[in-house]
């Protein structure tokens, strides 16, 4: 289970349908780095250049 304190969204864009951005965590609560893309209408999100798997990251707050 993801639990972070800390957190930041960087270069986040979107859209009416997607959300798009940079994900970080400080090392302190989690050490996650990742890019993401958020699909509004279907409510999923596809994850990559992570440097941990998408099972340790999701949830994304």
């Amino acid at each position: 289970m993801a639990f972070y304190i800390n957190f930041y969204y960087k270069n986040s864009s979107y859209d009416d349908d997607m959300i798009m951005g940079h994900f970080s965590v400080l090392p302190c609560d989690g050490d996650v780095e990742c890019d993401f893309i958020y699909d509004r209408n279907t409510k999923s999100i596809d994850i990559y250049n992570a440097n941990k798997p998408d099972s340790e990251i999701i949830p994304l707050p």
